[in-house]
């Protein structure tokens, strides 16, 4: 049986809308797809989608932290699998999908410390090919590929003075791809292999730390109240062995990166209720793999290409890392508008963004909190339930392989509050 070429052909269209260095470095380049549409509406940032999403664990397992400081409970889910690259039909679907739970210690002890805990699962239906012999055109069998991915995230978070959180991610990946080769060297197509990430986060909220000095006074004395929390956060991920398909010399790295951002929450709020919010992140990538001429490999400690104050700081751009970043402006906390950009100078992916999000229970929970009700059962627990959409495009040329790229995503959360009175 030969080579199938409609199968080969997906794979490369997948590689080249995701970071050129991976086509030729790595391999499950997969791996590198953003999963959060609200993060991606932001240029795939997810410096300020830690609290409210719980699919940000995907890609930095200390969002969870944070996630956890504010809610119990967490599902973030697509409605219908995304159609991934739809220019070339809908034969590539993406489909992903986290449940979150969260304790805040603080709200039954004195210990500022909150724990999450997630299950992720994303799944990318490559569609079914036909096989077919050499010497005849007529397909003899059919073959479905598809690559998988089942995560389980682990997170702490600390809320003392500064809010920081760490975060960890172990996860298995199958790789289910077509038929290859010939005689001894002849491979099935499938592999799997088990990785991990992990991540960082720390937040400064300056108006808290500015009250706890005396500089400003407590907000219970003044109705409204605002919020200034800069941010700083790292991820690394997919850490593990080299991935094989037929024997252990043929194998190929996974596509290792490290993530560096910074970002910044601030906003007004009322009673306890957003007014208006102003969200902002920046992240540069790069990649911690390097291939020789001879084909071999190794993974790399740190990032060769990627400088903080450059990069990261100031915003700027090269060849070699991915750039990345976006804004939200929150509206009441009914409705979130957001834009970003994305550039990989060297894969020559420039791309601008867009999305929304709506919080459909939040006029709920304002009547509760205006007439006073909040406080009294049932409404008092559904003032703290939060249904959202989420929803991001891909603003290219028709002619780019992500034109008309759409996600949404639905978010059903129940934030904390004391139980207990």
């Amino acid at each position: 049986m030969k080579r199938i070429v409609v199968l080969l052909m997906m794979v490369l269209m997948l590689a080249s809308v995701t970071q050129s260095f991976a086509v030729s470095e790595a391999a499950v380049i997969f791996l590198l797809i953003s999963p959060s549409p609200g993060a991606n509406a932001m240029g795939q940032t997810y410096g300020t989608t830690a609290v409210a999403s719980p699919m940000a664990a995907i890609m930095n397992p200390a969002s969870l932290g944070f996630f956890a400081q504010n809610n119990y409970l967490g599902h973030e889910y697509y409605p219908d699998a995304m159609v991934w690259l739809p220019q070339y039909g809908p034969g590539l679907t993406y489909d992903a999908r986290t449940t979150a739970i969260g304790i805040n210690l603080k709200q039954f002890t004195h210990i500022p410390v909150s724990i999450g805990m997630a299950r992720s699962r994303i799944f990318l239906d490559l569609g079914t090919q036909y096989q077919t012999l050499e010497d005849s055109p007529e397909p003899v069998g059919t073959f479905s590929s598809s690559e998988e991915v089942e995560g389980t995230t682990l997170a702490v978070a600390v809320d003392y003075y500064l809010r920081a959180s760490i975060g960890v991610t172990w996860k298995h990946i199958d790789s289910n791809l077509a038929p290859f080769g010939a005689g001894e060297e002849r491979g099935d197509g499938r592999a799997s292999i088990d990785a991990k990430d992990w991540g960082l986060m720390v937040q400064a909220p300056l108006v808290d730390l500015a009250r706890k000095s005396g500089l400003l006074a407590p907000p219970g004395e003044s109705l409204v109240d605002f919020w200034f929390d800069p941010g700083f956060y790292f991820s690394k991920t997919n850490i593990g062995d080299k991935i094989s398909y037929i024997d252990a010399a043929q194998s190929d790295p996974l596509p290792r990166t490290l993530t560096l951002g910074v970002n910044l929450q601030t906003g007004v709020r009322c009673r306890g209720l957003p007014l208006a919010g102003f969200n902002w992140s920046r992240e540069a990538e790069d990649m911690l793999v390097e291939r020789f001429k001879d084909g071999s490999s190794t993974y790399l400690d740190t990032p060769p290409d990627l400088n903080f104050w450059d990069h990261v700081f100031r915003g700027k751009s090269n060849a070699e890392i991915i750039s990345k970043r976006g804004y939200e402006l929150g509206f009441a906390g009914i409705y979130f508008l957001r834009g970003g950009k994305y550039e990989d100078v060297e894969g020559k992916v420039l791309l601008e963004t867009s999305g929304y999000g709506i919080n459909f229970l939040q006029p709920l929970r304002i009547a509760a909190v205006l007439l006073n009700l909040d406080q009294k059962w049932p409404l008092r627990l559904l003032s703290h339930l939060a249904f959202e959409k989420h929803h991001s495009e891909y603003e290219a040329a028709p002619e780019h392989p992500l034109a008309e790229t759409e996600a949404d995503s639905y978010v059903l959360r129940l934030s904390a509050f004391p139980i207990f009175r």
